[in-house]
């Protein structure tokens, strides 16, 4: 989310029917968390069904392999000039086939609401493949048996009145001025239209914590954002993604570096004070780094996966990299890494 929510304490998104998805979509507390506050929510607030918060235990659900289903061929061949290009027909000799996630299209569905028909048609269209893309690419960090469905309502709005009493209604709780915002519960993801490229980012932006929250479920606060500034940087070309390193963060990084365990101890204060933004910096810079080298992904699929299967906890990634024996010579090397000299990403 682009702006930070008040305290959890303070009735954050409380207008959301479940118990269920309040806990879930917050990201904000563990249901043992949750159930130690639940004296003080009830005397705050009357209406919250206390029982439910306090008996509130989550289940992980039942992981089901994609339908197999026969995909079409997809191939790819450079032509004499050095230019890329991509179609149904093997077309040239040396052209390869493209392997793509089989299933991935078939479980996720996307809605883009444009108020007032904000977007010209082919810009909208770039918008759905962005989208429906970045679904694809958080799948491919996962096993493909732990593929789950996904749902992204976006809305579109020109206007800011209504974009405001929109935001009112689903995000009650936040204040101040903001471009965007996501509620998870409802699986939205809204957005002011100011400018093209701001509507691009945005969008893949909040559209991203709703597909993190289906996917991946309660994650920490680092890795929501982290995933979705590294996502919001794709671009498509044809059945290929490239995504680029984030050159705003980039000057950031140049200023000052924050220890990586100042990063993953981060707390929902921390994200509320000045170090805001450096915070959203080293959190792009981070998941940019695990996903440049062999040995940092497979460690990072591995912990993606270890909390796709537990999504309403949230898994100490410190605790975790200790575990395989990894945490040292992770910081040592996230330490020394130089993200002015990372290139793209290509899925």
């Amino acid at each position: 989310m682009y702006l930070a929510a008040a305290s959890l304490l303070a009735g954050v998104y409380y207008s959301l029917p479940s118990i269920d998805a309040w806990l879930l979509s917050n990201q904000q507390l563990t249901p043992s968390e949750l159930a130690h506050e639940a004296p003080a929510l009830a005397k705050s607030y009357p209406s919250l069904p206390l029982e439910g918060l306090v008996s509130y235990k989550c289940q992980a659900p039942s992981f089901t392999a994609a339908p197999k289903k026969k995909e079409q061929a997809i191939y790819k061949w450079v032509d004499a000039s050095g230019k890329t290009h991509f179609g149904d027909q093997q077309m040239h000799a040396s052209a390869e086939t493209v392997k793509l996630q089989k299933g991935a299209s078939q479980r996720f569905a996307l809605t883009i609401n444009d108020q007032q028909n904000a977007m010209p048609l082919d810009f909208r269209d770039q918008l759905e493949v962005r989208i429906r893309k970045n679904y694809t690419v958080v799948n491919e960090l996962l096993p493909p048996s732990m593929l789950k469905d996904a749902n992204v309502q976006l809305w579109v709005f020109r206007s800011l009145p209504r974009y405001e009493q929109f935001k009112q209604k689903y995000a009650p709780g936040l204040a101040g001025a903001s471009y965007g915002f996501h509620s998870g519960n409802d699986n939205i993801a809204a957005v002011l239209y100011k400018k093209d490229k701001q509507l691009m980012r945005t969008a893949i932006h909040e559209a991203a914590h709703v597909i993190n929250l289906a996917v991946l479920g309660n994650t920490p606060r680092w890795l929501n954002e982290g995933l979705a500034e590294y996502l919001e940087r794709m671009k498509v070309y044809s059945q290929t993604a490239e995504i680029e390193p984030n050159k705003g963060w980039l000057k950031d990084l140049r200023k000052s570096r924050m220890p990586l365990a100042t990063l993953l101890s981060s707390t929902q204060d921390d994200w509320n004070t000045e170090q805001r933004g450096s915070l959203y910096a080293h959190s792009w810079a981070f998941v940019f780094y695990l996903l440049s080298q062999t040995e940092t992904k497979t460690l990072f699929k591995d912990y993606l996966t270890e909390t796709a299967k537990r999504p309403c906890e949230r898994l100490d990634f410190m605790q975790f990299a200790r575990s395989r024996g990894k945490l040292k010579k992770l910081s040592a090397g996230f330490k020394g890494w130089k993200p002015q000299l990372a290139t793209a990403h290509v899925y």
